[in-house]
């Protein structure tokens, strides 16, 4: 599956130190330690379930608490918002590895 950030809020270089470049290059399994990542995956499933099963608000998204890698090698919790990139016809924008709902 490939699953990228679309978007880094400026303060990631105070709270991970990475620059918003340095952040988006990442992927996710170098941004999140390996149980936050496992929980964010099992979320992006179940909200493909529901893509899947047509009960999907198309403008919804999802908050999930993550533990985050910092450049300095420690690490930490902060909140990431999960949403689908869409077509204009509402339809999940899906990369080549990804399972179309």
């Amino acid at each position: 599956m490939n699953l990228n950030l679309t978007y880094i809020t400026p303060s990631i270089m105070n709270q991970q130190g990475y620059t918003i470049k340095e952040a988006k290059d990442r992927t996710l399994e170098e941004s999140f330690a390996p149980d936050s990542l496992k929980l964010a995956l099992k979320d992006f499933e179940e909200e493909l379930e529901i893509e899947r099963n047509k009960q999907a608000d198309l403008l919804r998204s999802r908050t999930i608490a993550v533990e985050v890698k910092c450049k300095d090698g420690s690490t930490k919790w902060t909140e990431a918002k999960m949403s689908f990139l869409r077509n204009r016809d509402g339809i999940v924008r899906c990369s080549r590895h990804c399972q179309k709902p």
